[in-house]
């Protein structure tokens, strides 16, 4: 039987960041200056890709990382990229400031509520420990005589 070898493919990272980048691979570290590309072997070069867009995403979207992932791959903007993807990243985007202003919501609430049950816990407090008070009694005013 005749063992056929496949020709390794190459890609492209480009690192179109302010920051010089660092990523790993087998404990071996790989690095692409600020504005740079490099060619490495085509699954280093996809896991860098992933890296990239795992740090420069600005949600936890799939959909977003697809698209930063494919533009460090092409050198190309991240709004062509979603374009040429059928994706509306500002709409990922706005759904999550959404989502984030939502919760933000929910967890003032939560404290404001937590803060009226402190309130509410102090009064009835007072209330349980302070002595009944004593009516004045109906006493007839002395006649003189």
């Amino acid at each position: 039987m005749e063992t056929v070898n496949k020709p390794i493919e190459f890609k492209k990272l480009y690192n179109n960041t302010p920051e010089d980048f660092t990523f790993f691979w087998d404990k071996a570290p790989y690095t692409i200056k600020a504005g740079e590309a490099k060619e490495f072997v085509d699954y280093i070069a996809c896991h860098g890709a992933k890296k990239l867009a795992d740090k420069y995403a600005k949600t936890a979207n799939k959909d977003e990382k697809k698209v930063l992932m494919m533009a460090f791959l092409e050198n190309v903007d991240f709004e062509v990229m979603a374009r040429k993807m059928n994706i509306d990243l500002a709409k990922i985007r706005a759904d999550v400031l959404t989502k984030e202003r939502e919760k933000a919501r929910v967890i003032n609430l939560e404290s404001q509520v937590a803060d009226l049950n402190r309130k509410l816990e102090a009064v009835l407090a007072k209330v349980e420990t302070k002595e009944p008070e004593k009516k004045p009694e109906n006493k007839k005013p002395k006649e003189d005589k």
